[in-house]
Order: C-alpha cells, then structure tokens, then sequence
C-alpha cells in the first residue's frame, strides 16, 4: 500500500470515530433517550427499555463478524451501519414532530435504539479491522491520538450542545449561554435531525 493511502485511511478512521464521538448524546444510548421517553409520560419499565435493547443488539457485533469475514465486505457493512443509523436517527426525530401518539413516539424511539445498537458496535469492531488492514502499523499511533484526542474534546462539545437544545442553557465556568428554550419532543427532535447528517457523512466516508 502507498504512503499516500495509508495517510489517507489514517485521516478518514479519525474523522470517523470523530463523528461518533460529536453524535454521542444519541448513538451512545442512554440519559437521554431515558429522559424523553420521561418526557412522553413512560413508565419506569418503559424508559429502561432503550438502554437494554442497546445492550442485547450490541451483541449482533460478534455475529456480523461471523456472517461477513471477507476483507471485500468491510467497507459495504461500515456504510450500511453508518447509513443505517443516520435513516433511524432521522426517522426517530421525523416521528417526533408528528402528530401521533406517545406510544408510538415511545415505540420509536426504543426501535431506535435498538437498531443503534445492532449498527454502531459492529461499525467500530469492524472499523478496528479496516485499521489494521489499510495503515502502515508504525503509523497508527497518528491514528488513534487524533481519533481519541480530539475525540473526547469533540464529545465534549456535543454535550454542552445537547444541553443547549436540551435545556436552553448551558454554563461552563464564566461562559454563560442561553437562547429560546424549544418545547419538548421538538427539541428532542431537533438533537435526533443532527445526528443524522453525521452518520451520514461517516457513511459517506
């Protein structure tokens, strides 16, 4: 492989896992799919139930492995999760403005997350192997400090993001900022439309 190729891929892992890192609040699944389904009057049992179909679809990981072990199929499966993802993404928040009701956004937004769970984990088990196969191994190290340096500051800024949408406020320190609260789920809506394009480009590229 070309020097030039294996900068390329180099670049191209770290804007990746970038992009998951600024989509975090939603495909990492969690507080705030647990705090909307709260939002949209779900009971306890109810608001648990994306965090665990994250966890039980995480484990198709192992299985997509199994099913797809040829380098050709590496690319193909890392665009059809990044892609899926990004069409769940938006369907959820497309969902959320429409005027159906709770149970249905309820539904939606487990669906969601379960499908995130299914696509996210097998993306970056399957990311970890492009790695390998595509850089020069004493250039990894390029790799993985851009990806995991920048990467945390990234979901950093996603966060404070989210709680902007979230919560029409943030403060970090002396930095202070405030605009026009927007109405539950909308602004659910809006931090799920987000995420979409993210994924998107991850599929992209």
């Amino acid at each position: 492989m070309s020097r030039s190729h294996s900068q390329r891929n180099l670049i191209l892992f770290a804007a990746i896992v970038g992009l998951q890192y600024l989509a975090a609040p939603v495909i990492y699944v969690g507080i705030t799919q647990a705090s909307l389904l709260a939002k949209l009057d779900a009971n306890a049992l109810l608001a648990n139930l994306p965090g665990a179909s994250f966890f039980v679809m995480a484990t198709l990981a192992a299985l997509a492995a199994w099913a797809f072990p040829r380098v050709s199929q590496l690319k193909p499966v890392l665009m059809s999760c990044y892609g899926l993802a990004a069409i769940t993404a938006g369907l959820t928040a497309a969902v959320l403005i429409l005027p159906v009701s709770n149970h249905v956004k309820i539904v939606a937004v487990i669906l969601q997350s379960g499908i995130t769970g299914a696509t996210i984990p097998t993306a970056i088990a399957f990311l970890w192997e492009v790695l390998g196969r595509t850089t020069d191994e004493s250039k990894r190290g390029v790799a993985l400090g851009l990806a995991y340096g920048a990467g945390p500051v990234l979901a950093a800024v996603s966060a404070l993001v989210s709680q902007l949408i979230l919560a029409g406020h943030f403060e970090l320190g002396p930095l202070k900022l405030q605009v026009e609260p927007i109405g539950s789920p909308h602004n659910y809506a809006l931090l799920f439309a987000l995420v979409a394009p993210a994924m998107g480009l991850a599929s992209f590229l």
